[in-house]
């Protein structure tokens, strides 16, 4: 079968272009049109139904419009929607699309050997059963709707690709896998292969750069394993963004990026490396990307080193953990991101991303009782959080702090306290472009910046993470200039914005510090610091 290499996706990360729905027809054929013809030659387009609200109707509208330039969806591209998951509001918006898909599919039956769209991605429910439940239920519609328009059709059934975005998931995918397998209703056309889209990027707003890179390449392993085991193929899709935080897939980074995440037959190219950087470069990179992907042989990890990388997330985890924290109960630094995609899901409609039990669960993954006893010290911390991964990496970028940097000073220390040797593995062999992801992210750091915002307590933990990774990394850190005034602005406004009520109140400032025109400039700087540095967030 013919498996995409490179996937475009709708993340609202791009720091120069405001993409509004009417738009979204001419990108998706920006996006799969061919180099020669002015586009970059990407194999897949993700119509995003879970991250934003957009039309039924345009799976119809981008199905036609590529169909004028040639291209057809399931022989030479991949067109895939993105669904919700099923609360009460979007579980009526699920069964929408589907029937949306079905519609399209009973229209190019012909064309396309009877499925247009055959894919669907959704992200993991409370269990893989209910991923399989939902397969057969849209399959139900499917043949319902046949049964009533027109007995004789035939149409392919839609297989769902699992969105496995949490660290829990990504360690436990060999068991979330098989049960899945083990649950796939019969009724249903046999699974001959199964694509998994890995989460890489949103892993890291709850556990930090080093634990979300890592638990990746444990997922990327562990599918080849179970793979073999259930001898069936499986195709892992890298979801990641143009920063280091969110995963470093930046054409400067290539080389890295298809070692360290060998195995990976499918990669993510986001908004903003369609639009914030030098479009030739990206173009460069899908072309190398088709060429090298497929090729790549996976890395598997044996027990004991798995084991150790673990742990070595444990450490990362608990350190990055104790300082995101504070910054999260400080949530109001977060309202000034502007909006690049329109009609994105309100924060009130979004679904509530509750991280108690990852202490726990991690602490239960973890095989060193020292580790285990370090974590646990946080078992009863509770957080949770309306926010995406892309604000919050964006609103750190824009006060100075690149948040990879938050706990990986402090767990560079806490692993080479634990074990030297097991630092060791993890700069060589594990992580071995961390460097090359701190060097990139240090020319964003601003300690005045960011020291004007957050408390206390987060500065002086940051501050020990900047000593700890220039000590066992050597990472040069040298801000640019122009960033640090840029960033310095912006930070001087939030401070002041995130004074009391009371205070603003009392000296008068109420319309001018919340007023339209001073927060128009400051994310007209926000958007600014996302050109200098390649991406929003």
């Amino acid at each position: 079968m013919r498996v995409p290499a490179t996937m475009a996706t709708q993340d609202p990360d791009s720091a120069t272009a405001y993409i509004s729905f009417d738009k979204e027809m001419d990108e998706t054929v920006e996006c799969l049109s061919s180099r020669e013809d002015g586009g970059f030659g990407i194999e897949e387009f993700v119509i995003d139904f879970a991250g934003k609200l957009t039309p039924f109707q345009h799976i119809e509208e981008i199905v036609q419009k590529i169909g004028e330039i040639g291209l057809t969806p399931s022989f030479n591209v991949n067109i895939t929607p993105s669904v919700p998951s099923g609360s009460y509001e979007f579980g009526f918006r699920r069964m929408a699309i589907f029937q949306k898909i079905i519609e399209i599919n009973y229209i190019l039956r012909n064309e396309t050997n009877g499925g247009a769209i055959y894919e669907a991605i959704h992200p993991l429910t409370e269990s893989p059963k209910e991923l399989t439940r939902i397969e057969m239920n849209f399959n139900i519609l499917k043949n319902y709707i046949l049964e009533t328009i027109d007995p004789t059709a035939k149409l392919k059934d839609v297989q769902i690709i699992p969105f496995i975005k949490d660290l829990t998931s990504l360690l436990k995918i060999s068991n979330i896998i098989s049960e899945y397998f083990k649950a796939y209703p019969s009724m249903l056309a046999p699974l001959d292969y199964l694509r998994v889209f890995l989460g890489r990027s949103d892993t890291a707003l709850f556990t930090g750069l080093v634990p979300s890179t890592l638990a990746s390449k444990i997922a990327i392993s562990d599918l080849a394993i179970i793979s073999e085991e259930l001898n069936t193929p499986i195709f892992p899709i890298l979801n990641a963004g143009y920063l280091p935080f969110r995963g470093f897939v930046n054409p400067s980074n290539l080389n890295s990026i298809l070692k360290e995440y060998s195995g990976i037959k499918t990669i993510a190219i986001p908004t903003s490396l369609r639009n914030d950087i030098d479009r030739k470069e990206t173009q460069k990179m899908v072309v190398l990307l088709k060429d090298r992907l497929p090729t790549q042989k996976v890395k598997t990890f044996s027990k004991r080193e798995k084991n150790e990388i673990i742990n070595i997330i444990g450490l990362f985890t608990e350190k990055y953990l104790e300082t995101v924290c504070e910054i999260f109960f400080n949530s109001r630094i977060f309202e000034l991101i502007p909006s690049r995609r329109e009609k994105q899901v309100a924060p009130q409609n979004s679904e509530i991303k509750k991280n108690q039990l990852l202490i726990k669960n991690l602490a239960e993954s973890c095989t060193d009782s020292k580790v285990v006893k370090s974590l646990l010290k946080l078992e009863n911390l509770k957080f949770e959080s309306y926010l995406e991964v892309i604000p919050f990496t964006a609103t750190l970028y824009s006060i100075g702090l690149p948040p990879e940097l938050i706990g990986t000073g402090r767990g560079l220390n806490a692993v080479s306290e634990w074990r030297s040797e097991s630092l060791e593995r993890l700069l060589e062999t594990y992580y071995s472009s961390l460097k090359d992801s701190l060097d990139f992210a240090s020319r964003f750091i601003c300690i005045d910046a960011f020291e004007k915002v957050l408390p206390k307590k987060v500065c002086e933990l940051v501050r020990e993470d900047i000593k700890q990774i220039k000590e066992f990394i050597d990472v040069d850190i040298n801000p640019d200039t122009s960033y640090e005034i840029v960033v310095k602005m912006i930070s001087e406004y939030l401070s002041a914005r995130t004074l009391s009520k009371g205070d603003i109140k009392k000296e008068g400032l109420i319309e001018i510090i919340q007023g339209e025109k001073m927060v128009d400039i400051a994310q007209k700087l926000i958007l600014y610091s996302g050109k200098l540095r390649g991406a929003l967030g």
